[in-house]
């Protein structure tokens, strides 16, 4: 994995990037059901390659291919 600085999100960030508490986030990486982290000096980061790998494979909800044409469709029906 090639992570850098500029790629790698605080407990904070993945916060607000979910929309949940950083207590929350903390909980998860200790019972290890988020995504993977890396520690430097102590302080959990997590790598954004990781994290979009962990949206991804954890993503519910299917768009119906009508719904991807048709999107105003959908708001309005």
């Amino acid at each position: 994995m090639h992570t850098t600085l500029s790629t790698l999100l605080t407990g904070h960030e993945l916060a607000q990037r979910w929309g949940r508490s950083e207590t929350v986030i903390s909980l998860s990486a200790a019972v290890g059901a988020g995504p993977r982290y890396v520690k430097i000096a102590g302080s959990v980061r997590y790598p954004l390659e990781e994290v979009q790998r962990f949206e991804r494979t954890h993503a519910t909800g299917a768009i119906s291919p009508k719904a991807q044409t048709a999107p105003d469709a959908a708001i309005c029906g």
